[in-house]
C-alpha cells in the first residue's frame, strides 16, 4: 500500500510519470487481452514496418484497396507506398489534415491537445498517380468516397479517437469480406482503438491475428457474426 500510495502522489505531480505509467500498463494488458480474446499474435514485430510488410502480401499483385483512416504528416503514406509496387493497388488516405478534432484523454490522462498532427488542412506532398486524398471528418469522407471493395482490401485505423475510429468501422462492416485486412496502430489504448475491437467482437464478427508490436495488432477479417 505504501508503494502505490507513493506512486499514486508522483503521477499526480507529474504528467509525465502519469502517461509513462498509463502506457506501460495498458502496454502490459494488451497482452492479457489479447490471449482472453484468443488474438495471440502468432509472431510479435518489434516494429510496426515490420509487420506492415509481413502482411503486404495480399496487396502486392493484381487489384487492391487501402484505406488509410488518419493520415497526418504521411510517414505511414510513404513507407506503405514504397513498400508496394503494385502498379493496380488504390490508396484512399482519409483525414481532416487540421489534427484531433478533439483532446486525446485515456484514463483522464491527456496525450495530446485538440490540434495536434495539424498539417495546416493540406494533405502531404505525396506524388503517386495511385493515391487519392479524402479531406475532411470522416463521417463525412468515408460514405461518398468511390472505393472498389471487390479486390482485397486493408483497412489501417490510426485515427487515435473512439468515435470517429467506431464510425469508420461500423460503415465498413458490411462491405468487408473473408481475407481483408485490418490494422489498429494502437490496439493497445482500452479507452479507444481496444474499446473499439472489444464491441467489434462481441457482436460476433471473426478475426485472425497476423501480427502485432507492442501497441499495434493486424487481423485478418474471417466473417460476420453467424
Amino acid at each position: 500500500d505504501a508503494v502505490l500510495s507513493w506512486l499514486k502522489q508522483a503521477c499526480s505531480r507529474s504528467t509525465f510519470l502519469a502517461k509513462f505509467f498509463e502506457i506501460s500498463g495498458n502496454v502490459a494488458s494488451f497482452a492479457t487481452w489479447q490471449a482472453v480474446r484468443g488474438l495471440d499474435s502468432p509472431k510479435w514485430y518489434p516494429t510496426r514496418e515490420r509487420l506492415w510488410r509481413a502482411a503486404s502480401a495480399p496487396l502486392q499483385r493484381g487489384k487492391a484497396t487501402v484505406l488509410e483512416l488518419g493520415v497526418a504528416s504521411g510517414d505511414a503514406t510513404r513507407s506503405w507506398l514504397s513498400m508496394l509496387r503494385n502498379p493496380e493497388l488504390e490508396w484512399h488516405g482519409f483525414d481532416t489534415f487540421t489534427g484531433l478534432p478533439e483532446p486525446w484523454v485515456r484514463g483522464g490522462v491527456q496525450f495530446a491537445d485538440a490540434g495536434t498532427f495539424d498539417t495546416g488542412g493540406l494533405p502531404p506532398n505525396i506524388t503517386d498517380p495511385r493515391l487519392t486524398w479524402h479531406v475532411g471528418r470522416i463521417e463525412q469522407t468515408l460514405p461518398i468516397a468511390e472505393l472498389d471493395f471487390e479486390p482485397p482490401v486493408c483497412v489501417l485505423f490510426d485515427l487515435d479517437l473512439y468515435e470517429p475510429s467506431a464510425f469508420a468501422l461500423e460503415w465498413l462492416t458490411s462491405r468487408l469480406k473473408r481475407g481483408d485486412l485490418l490494422y489498429f496502430d494502437e490496439a493497445y489504448d482500452p479507452w479507444h482503438e481496444r474499446r473499439l475491437l472489444d464491441e467489434f467482437l462481441d457482436a460476433g464478427h471473426r478475426v485472425r491475428t497476423i501480427g502485432s508490436t507492442g501497441i499495434a495488432l493486424m487481423l485478418e477479417y474471417e466473417g460476420p457474426p453467424s
